[in-house]
């Protein structure tokens, strides 16, 4: 099977786990629905599409920590809406953190390609 065809495989099965986790979870929460989980499928969604840039498997697992970093990110961003309670400080950090490792990693990767 070709490379890109198991990337694609991969990053589909992270958008249906996160659309099956987002739908459960509002499905018991009472009511209340939250943006940023009913479009946390979008992080993995845009981040396949942009991983077909990285050919280098290094660079790729940092792109990966990225994305896994903003999911969280959305996710808990979602929960702390739902539950009604203000969004901790902390969270700030993983969006700093997963936005620096995207970024970085595909920059390295374009320098990397075109140089």
């Amino acid at each position: 099977m070709n490379k890109y065809v198991k990337r694609l495989l991969k990053y589909l099965g992270v958008v249906a786990f996160v659309v099956i986790f987002s739908t459960v979870y509002n499905h018991y929460g009472r009511g209340m629905r939250s943006p940023f989980m009913d479009y946390a499928f979008a992080v993995p969604t845009v981040c396949g599409a942009l991983s077909l840039l990285i050919n280098n498997d290094k660079i790729r697992v940092f792109f990966n920590y990225g994305m896994w970093t903003l999911i969280a990110y959305s996710i808990m961003r979602g929960v702390f809406t739902i539950a009604g309670a203000d969004s901790p400080d902390y969270l700030i950090v993983f969006l700093i953190i997963g936005t620096g490792f995207i970024i970085s990693s595909v920059s390295f990767a374009i320098v990397r390609r075109f140089s």
